[in-house]
């Protein structure tokens, strides 16, 4: 806990996020998705996983494979790939060995802001609190980013301002 404080870096916390969660659960592959402007998951960061498969699914749609339910649900989602219905992405879980995958969404103030995909090679027990826990932490880090960064970018702002105005300003 407290990983996705030390930093005001998205891909920053994102990555150490990841490790942590890999780390903590013992999952074979795991991925972060973030919400764009656009309303598409991006993967911004994953492990574990081949290049094939981070090509297929670095871009998701709500709706749309394991985290795009889980954004549209706004819950978790577990699955048995063996039991998995979607003929888009089952193959390539199939290819990748992969038998158990989830998605926790990551929300903030009841608005979906990325997901966290997990899968494991072996038929497994995922951990639903660990993860929500992880989730509600990413979603704080990342709207702490980007309060930060509009702060930043507009001191930036004000300080050019300042700075080439052709009278001197006293403050």
């Amino acid at each position: 806990r407290g990983i996705t404080l030390r930093s005001f870096k998205q891909d920053e916390i994102l990555h150490t996020a990841l490790d942590e969660i890999i780390n903590v659960t013992d999952i074979d592959s795991g991925g972060i998705y973030i919400l764009n402007q656009e309303g598409i998951l991006e993967l911004k960061v994953s492990r574990g996983f081949s290049d094939m498969f981070i090509n297929a699914v670095k871009e998701m749609r709500q709706g749309q494979g394991i985290c795009g339910d889980a954004g549209i649900l706004k819950e978790p989602v577990i699955l048995d790939i063996s039991q998995y219905k979607d003929n888009k992405f089952k193959p390539l879980f199939l290819m990748e060995g992969i038998e158990t995958a989830a998605c926790m969404p990551i929300m903030h103030r009841g608005m979906l802001k990325g997901g966290i995909f997990l899968a494991s090679r072996k038929k497994r027990e995922i951990d639903i609190q660990f993860l929500e826990s992880i989730a509600a932490d990413i979603a704080a880090a990342i709207e702490n980013t980007s309060i930060f960064q509009q702060e930043y970018h507009s001191g930036r702002f004000l300080e050019r301002i300042i700075n080439q105005s052709p009278i001197g300003i006293w403050v």
